[in-house]
């Protein structure tokens, strides 16, 4: 069967989200390499390292077809990408990215489109689309809830963990890692995109309470609007020392900046799944998330939750796991255990069961 996809965000976002989205392609292009997979996108990345398996796996085929306009919000919903697909006869189209083609419900493929978050153009999506995958059962309810979307048509498939965060970081590894990005010895870890959404502010007011004054905050992600505001909170609550922002790290380097950290936080207000959370406890990190969202799919029931809006509730989460290394050994040992569903095989059987039962369909 050939399969295309929207795959802009795949190739080019380096992100958790185009991670996540690349590692379902990486996942189905090792475990099902008998079915090809079409990659389309207006232009190629300058970058290619993040693309190593994608580029060697002989059934995935990226095309840059005549027709696909290079304007960043039109070329998804433009004719060329449904001609290209006619001409490599595509059965099945994914939009993999939330978004799907104008027109796709008339062209004689069956659609999947992938909800991480509900905007106007997946609303679309979602009404045109033969099958709706949601990236957990929290995007599942609210689907069903907002969209009025019958539970048939959404099924859930969580992304999946790229497998270099698998693999175990030696110590030379870690060593090199620390002295490359000068890492503090202490520091719990906050990586995504540093906008009100993911809370840092949050983490911040935790850290004045926490009385280790040698733990540090590693953030990782590029400077903004929010961050300089988190800054100045920082400087008000007197650890702005204990503030250690990557604005850029290759992504071989993360699983030794994982591991070496105390506890991976994410108190996101609202995150439909965070990959930054099964990424670390791939490492065998610790996790703290927010209650109420995708936070506690993603850390399952070895992590700790704490109320988006307490800063008390996440400096004891902090000091109980900075202090106590019998419960971070407790809890890498149950953040195994949970993330065994996130691994290449179950994420591309789960989604080559999807792409198979729409081809059948008469």
């Amino acid at each position: 069967m050939n399969i295309g996809y929207d795959a802009s965000c795949v190739l080019h976002d380096r992100t958790s989200r185009g991670n996540a989205q690349r590692m379902i392609v990486e996942a189905l292009a090792h475990c099902h390499p008998h079915h090809r997979y079409m990659l389309y996108t207006p232009c190629l990345p300058q970058e290619t390292r993040h693309l190593r398996l994608l580029l060697n796996a002989p059934c995935v085929h990226i095309k840059t077809p005549h027709g696909l306009t290079l304007l960043k919000n039109r070329w998804r919903t433009g004719s060329g990408i449904l001609h290209a697909c006619h001409r490599h006869y595509v059965k099945v189209f994914h939009g993999i990215d939330g978004v799907l083609p104008r027109g796709i419900e008339k062209s004689g493929m069956r659609s999947v489109v992938t909800v991480a978050e509900l905007d106007q153009d997946t609303a679309q999506a979602c009404r045109v689309a033969d099958c709706i995958v949601a990236c957990s059962e929290s995007v599942k309810r609210e689907l069903e809830r907002t969209c009025g979307v019958e539970p048939g048509k959404v099924r859930v498939v969580h992304p999946g963990c790229e497998p270099a965060y698998t693999v175990a970081v030696t110590s030379s590894e870690i060593e090199r890692v620390t002295g490359l990005y000068d890492l503090p010895p202490r520091y719990v870890l906050s990586i995504g995109a540093l906008d009100e959404r993911h809370n840092l502010e949050l983490t911040v007011r935790a850290l004045a309470q926490v009385p280790s004054a040698d733990l540090h905050i590693v953030i990782v992600g590029h400077s903004t609007p929010y961050y300089k505001k988190v800054k100045t909170l920082a400087a008000e609550c007197g650890v702005e020392k204990r503030l250690y922002r990557l604005p850029q790290v290759h992504a071989s380097d993360l699983p030794a900046i994982y591991h070496q950290a105390v506890a991976t936080v994410c108190p996101s207000r609202h995150d439909a799944l965070g990959i930054s959370l099964i990424e670390s406890l791939s490492c065998g990190t610790p996790v703290i998330g927010a209650t109420g969202s995708g936070m506690e799919e993603a850390g399952g029931p070895g992590g700790l939750y704490v109320d988006a809006h307490s800063p008390a509730q996440l400096a004891q989460a902090i000091a109980a796991i900075a202090g106590d290394a019998g419960r971070r050994q407790a809890m890498a040992v149950a953040g195994a255990k949970h993330i065994e569903q996130f691994a290449m095989q179950p994420v591309a059987d789960a989604m080559m069961t999807i792409y198979q039962e729409l081809e059948a369909k008469p």
